[in-house]
């Protein structure tokens, strides 16, 4: 992608270009990490819900067919909270 000026509003929001949003597969409520490196902000899409419970599906396709825990679901939701705080 080329660069592209934006302007920040007055209630410091930019608008990002909708190529850019099609391109990355992102949604009205998706949430993003803003990371300042050195001058600039990196903004990084988070894990959605969906993605992450497929991620859980996918890890256990090939285990044994055995319904998860408790234990095992909440561990998993765990996992993925803190991989969004990081």
């Amino acid at each position: 992608m080329k660069e592209v000026d934006i302007t920040i509003t007055t209630k410091n929001q930019v608008t990002i270009p909708a190529n850019l949003v099609r391109e990355l597969h992102l949604k009205r409520t998706r949430k993003l990490r803003v990371k300042r490196r050195g001058d600039s902000i990196v903004l990084t899409p988070l894990p959605s819900l969906e993605n992450s419970l497929k991620s859980i599906w996918d890890r256990t396709k090939n285990k044994p067919a055995k319904p998860l825990s408790e234990d095992e679901i909440n561990q998993s939701i765990r996992s993925i909270a803190v991989n969004r705080q990081r």
